[in-house]
Formats: C-alpha cells, structure tokens, sequence
C-alpha cells in the first residue's frame, strides 16, 4: 500500500476508521496517509481508501455522545467523490490531531481544487 520513503509522503497518523465507505462499512484502527495530493486510509494489506483533495466536497465535525459514560467523540465526516464519481461519507477519529488534521486536509483541498 504505501512505498517507502516515498517523496509526495507528507505525514501519517494513527486513526480510527469509523465506517461510512460502502464497501468498508466497519470500524477499525488504522494508519492515515497524508500525501501531497490525497489520503490514504489503510484497510487491510491489500485495500486502502484513497481520496483525492480535489474530490472532496465536504469535510466537517461529527458528534457522537455516549449516555453512558456522558462522553462526547468528535469524528471528522469527509464527504467526496470516490474514483467511479460516486459520492462517499466516511468518519474519521483524529483523537488529538483534530485540528490539525482538519486544517491540512481543508487547505490542500482548496489549493488543489483553486488549480483546476
């Protein structure tokens, strides 16, 4: 999935996939890829979410609350358009790299959708 030392490689961060892809509809925890140009969310050894800057058509927070433990789970929603031009929504745990991660993903989103 993810070649070593590759240049356009910008950061990865651990993160909890919380579901919304059709095809990979469970929870899991991950390794988000930040690249020059997309992300890359790993699935497994084989399979990997990738989402272009330029497709994504919404990124915004996401609550969940838990009655039980009176928690409240903040999850990134990206919406974008996937490789077939299906529309895609998908949630993302960022933990403490939130904002950081936000804000990486909404700039290069604007930078590269300014260069169409």
């Amino acid at each position: 999935m993810l070649k070593s030392r590759d240049p356009n490689l910008v950061d990865l961060i651990g993160v909890d996939y919380m579901g919304g892809h059709i095809l990979y509809p469970e929870n899991k925890a991950t390794e988000l890829y930040f690249y020059v140009d997309k992300i890359v969310i790993g699935i497994d050894e084989k399979n990997s979410i990738i989402i272009n800057y330029k497709d994504i058509i919404d990124i915004n927070n996401n609550h969940r609350y838990s009655y039980g433990m009176m928690s409240v789970l903040l999850l990134t929603e990206i919406t974008y358009n996937d490789a077939n031009k299906f529309a895609q929504r998908i949630l993302v745990n960022f933990g403490k790299s939130t904002a950081q991660a936000q804000g990486l993903i909404y700039k290069k989103m604007l930078e590269l959708k300014g260069a169409e």
